[in-house]
């Protein structure tokens, strides 16, 4: 029974000792660490390209880069480590196998004239992206970019888009240009042709030639022009016509530029003188005939003033026009009276028809020494009296009667004088005669 027991202990013995030298082995067997990844990494400060690859524990592995590009628009990022770091560098000191996370990424170009959609992107390879445009887009409130559709995708019809990058691709949103068109009128007066067109649209605008201020007709604004006065220069073929066509190739801003004018007329009982439209501030001559003859020498009007405006008395009128103006020559209608008198007279000439005439002659004329013409009369009126009043409803002759003879006043005085000019030399001789000394006598005699 001892022998058992001794042989018991002795196996128990051994055992222990078995043990005790295993446990100490097993406690020193390093762990197994590998590590793989698609792209090349530092292990250990040793730049690895070949995986898996074993590492001892407490070894430093690091990304060499960052990103690896297969081509300019494809390459993979690195995104971490799989065991969740997503430090570039990590120490492994527990088994297992450890892998480097590398995205695939795709770069996407969205182009487009609406600043906001205009991006270039890096996105999942293979997987679905979402693009959002929107309807419209205004740029400075006279341009504006309505949304047609994309290039590409999935539904390239609306604004909201799917693409799934599966290679480099640019996916453009197009949008149809539109510019505002602005005309500029003056007050009451409207337009047509102003709104958003497309780019490139030809528009046909119009304006009224003429538009009146009232309904009297004699004030107008006068179409003068179309003027570009926007930061957006345009050329216009046809500027003067009311009616034109523009094509809209940017914002325009137009004004449609006008004249205040005014109606100017002049008439006299022969006809119109002036009938024009007028700019403010110019100025406008008016003439009148001073005479209009009815019967040459005979029957005649004669200008007298304007009516219409005060103090305008002269046939030849001018100035500046700030209105309308409706001038009217008022004329005086006028018969010709003639006096025939051979030594003048006062009436006559062109009268006031249906008025009268006080015609005026001298009741004698001394035509020489001693022949004297004496007024008898004037022809078809009674009466010797050298002032008569002639009612003027026709052209008038007046003549004047003269008898010519003898001026015996003058004549006796002209005798008088002969007769005291003869005594005077009578009475002369004679004292000259008595003062002659008479000759003496001679003593021989």
């Amino acid at each position: 029974m001892k022998k058992y027991i001794a042989i018991i202990m002795t196996i128990a013995i051994l055992c222990l000792t078995a043990v005790g030298g295993a446990l100490p082995a097993a406690a020193d067997t390093p762990p197994v660490i590998t590590v793989t990844s698609t792209e090349p990494l530092i292990i250990g400060g040793v730049v690895t390209t070949q995986f898996p690859a074993s590492v001892a524990p407490n070894t430093v592995v690091s990304i060499v880069n960052a990103i690896y590009y297969v081509s300019q628009g494809e390459r993979y990022s690195f995104t971490g480590w799989s065991n969740g770091s997503n430090s570039s560098s990590i120490t492994l000191t527990t088994a297992g196998t450890y892998s480097s996370v590398w995205a695939h990424e795709i770069l996407v170009v969205v182009n487009s004239v609406v600043a906001s959609l205009q991006q270039s992107e890096w996105l999942p390879y293979g997987q679905p992206y979402k693009l959002s445009a929107p309807p419209q887009d205004t740029q400075g409130g006279n341009v504006e970019y309505d949304f047609q559709k994309w290039d590409g995708g999935q539904t390239p019809f609306t604004a909201d888009n799917t693409i799934i990058p599966f290679q480099p691709m640019t996916v453009t949103a197009l949008y149809t240009q539109k510019f505002l068109l602005t005309i500029v009128t003056p007050d009451g007066i409207t337009a047509l042709g102003g709104g958003w067109y497309n780019a490139g649209t030809n528009v046909v605008l119009q304006t009224p030639k003429d538009v009146y201020s009232d309904a009297a007709q004699d004030a107008r604004q006068d179409f003068s022009g179309w003027e570009s006065i926007g930061a957006t220069p345009v050329v216009l073929s046809s500027p003067s016509a009311a009616v034109t066509t523009i094509a809209v190739n940017g914002p325009y801003v137009l004004q449609a530029d006008y004249n205040q004018q005014y109606l100017v007329t002049a008439t006299s009982p022969f006809g119109v003188l002036n009938h024009d439209w007028v700019n403010e501030g110019a100025t406008e001559q008016f003439s009148a005939p001073a005479t209009q003859a009815v019967v040459t020498d005979l029957e005649q009007y004669a200008f007298q003033k304007w009516t219409g405006m005060a103090g305008l008395t002269s046939p030849q009128v001018g100035g500046v026009v700030s209105g309308p103006i409706a001038l009217v020559a008022v004329y005086t209608h006028q018969y010709k009276v003639t006096l025939v008198d051979p030594y003048g007279g006062s009436g006559g000439g062109w009268i006031t028809a249906g008025s009268m005439d006080t015609v005026t002659v001298p009741t004698t004329n001394q035509k020489n020494l001693i022949l004297k013409s004496r007024f008898t009369g004037f022809a078809g009126y009674s009466g010797n009296a050298n002032t008569i009043q002639v009612m003027v409803n026709a052209p008038v002759t007046v003549t004047a009667l003269y008898t010519t003879g003898i001026d015996f006043s003058v004549l006796g005085l002209i005798v008088l004088v002969i007769i005291v000019i003869a005594a005077l030399w009578i009475f002369g001789r004679r004292l000259t005669m008595n003062r002659t000394p008479k000759p003496k006598k001679n003593i021989d005699e």
